[in-house]
């Protein structure tokens, strides 16, 4: 039987909340033992088309990884773009959760699949996590939440309603799109909570892809849960929650006092229990989506304080300044050690050791930094980074799977796991950067694709290779 996601595939892409790295420097930021990721057993359940793993594998050659998917397109385009590469240390399977032929792994990431799945491939995946994670392994599970599924599910209803009579993939979405159309007209000019909510979401959804909003929407299985419920799923597979990828999700200080004294009132009556915290958040926030990582229920994960002995940073900030503020709009103010800290981490390219900060501020001073950055999203943890060029090469080397999908579409997987856009002009520059040509001969290239009436504009290759650089998009080499 053909799947929905043959008929119509959903492209994967690099996820920079599932790098496998990150993963390893949270698991241990909470007192769980160290994996190295140099030589980790990876597992990817549902691994779509593949960009996220292979991002990993390649940037990553000691790393043993395995894909699954139960979509034949997608573990065919996998396979394919794996070959072009080709990258020993990376399999593809097209199999079902419950019939794939697995090992034990170091690290299992099940990025945008739990979800979207019937419950009974969920207890399978839980299954599955359970019997093939190492004893102190650490997993990654993505998933939408209630509350705020509630409000996106009323949205789903209304458009399955719409299209029930329409059997074609394509044919669903454009009748799905003709409906969000129709919501963003007849809610606008109104002052209501609700209507204001569904003019926002429908012109959120008017510039989705097609097949975000097929398989979000539109296909059989969405069933989001609350925390609660999933806390309850992983006690009965021996399982258990250890943080979110993202720390801000898990910060109780982004709370006003009064709430966080309530909250931590709640929690004592809950026996101190970090699930019973972590659900009233999510009812405070209306969130819809976590990305948590789970350990055997044997282990012991901590809370505080956090463990940065050993573990490499990079900052990671929207804007710089007295405040510094993150993509998600947390803020932290740079003042006093603060400005000393991020003095250092401006370049979002250039990862620092944390003992190397420590030579600027002595750790009892610096760790509390660093948490209160890292709870803000303006930090990345890691253990082993890739380097990731900070100057310009006399002879730039570009990431080379970022430079083989260039030729293909226009968003590439960076060295940072962060997916980039590029014009046409910046997909040809990077698809030049094999490392062989001079800046001379990459300006000669550049000129030669010049239509007869347009000229080459002063600086634009150093310009378009700085802009590169900064995206994490070109390999450092003689260690810069």
């Amino acid at each position: 039987m053909t799947s929905l996601y043959d008929l119509v595939p959903y492209p994967t892409r690099a996820e920079p909340l599932a790098h496998p790295d990150r993963i390893a420097a949270l698991a241990a930021l909470h007192g769980l033992p160290r994996v190295d990721v140099r030589n980790a057993r990876v597992l990817e359940i549902g691994c779509g088309t593949g960009e996220h793993l292979l991002s990993f594998a390649a940037a990553c050659p000691g790393a043993t990884c395995t894909g699954i998917d139960a979509g034949r397109v997608h573990i065919e385009r996998a396979e394919a773009t794996r070959r072009a590469l080709g990258l020993p240390n990376v399999r593809f399977e097209h199999a079902d959760i419950s019939d794939a032929q697995l090992d034990s792994y170091d690290l299992v990431i099940c990025w945008g699949t739990f979800s979207w799945v019937p419950e009974s491939t969920q207890q399978a995946i839980l299954q599955r996590i359970r019997d093939h994670l190492a004893p102190d392994g650490v997993a990654l599970l993505s998933y939408n939440t209630l509350p705020g599924w509630h409000m996106m599910g009323m949205v789903r209803d209304m458009m399955g309603f719409h299209t029930r009579h329409t059997d074609d993939p394509v044919e669903r979405v454009a009748k799905g799109r003709e409906l969000i159309e129709f919501l963003r007209r007849a809610t606008s000019g109104s002052g209501s909570a609700l209507n204001a909510w569904m003019q926002t979401m429908a012109e959120r959804m008017a510039e989705v892809p097609d097949a975000y909003l097929l398989h979000e929407f539109l296909a059989p299985h969405n069933h989001p849960l609350h925390f609660h419920e999933l806390a309850e799923l992983l006690a009965a597979h021996d399982l258990r929650f250890v943080t979110e990828s993202r720390a801000s999700t898990c910060a109780l200080h982004h709370f006003p006092p009064p709430v966080q004294a309530v909250l931590q009132s709640e929690q004592e009556l809950a026996g101190g229990s970090v699930e019973h915290l972590q659900q009233c958040m999510d009812f405070l926030r209306n969130k819809r989506f976590r990305a948590s990582l789970l350990c055997h229920a044997a282990a012991s994960p901590t809370d505080a304080p956090l463990h940065w002995d050993g573990l490499t940073v990079r900052g990671d900030a929207e804007e710089l300044g007295e405040v510094v503020t993150s993509t998600r709009g947390f803020t932290m103010q740079a003042t006093g050690d603060a400005a000393v800290l991020w003095s250092l981490l401006q370049d979002p390219t250039r990862w620092w050791s944390v003992d190397e900060l420590a030579t600027f501020l002595p750790p009892d001073r610096l760790y509390p930094l660093l948490t209160e950055a890292l709870q803000a999203d303006l930090l990345v943890p890691s253990f082993h980074p890739t380097p990731v060029a900070t100057i310009l090469d006399d002879r730039p080397l570009a990431f080379p799977l970022a430079r083989h999908v260039a030729r293909l579409q226009a968003e590439v997987p960076s060295l940072l796991h962060h997916t980039v856009p590029l014009d046409d002009d910046a997909r040809a520059l990077l698809a030049d950067l094999d490392g062989t040509r001079t800046h001379d001969e990459l300006t000669d290239r550049w000129r030669a694709r010049l239509a007869d009436d347009e000229a080459l504009q002063p600086g634009a290759i150093g310009g378009a290779l700085k802009q590169l650089q900064r995206a994490g998009l070109l390999q450092a080499r003689d260690g810069h």
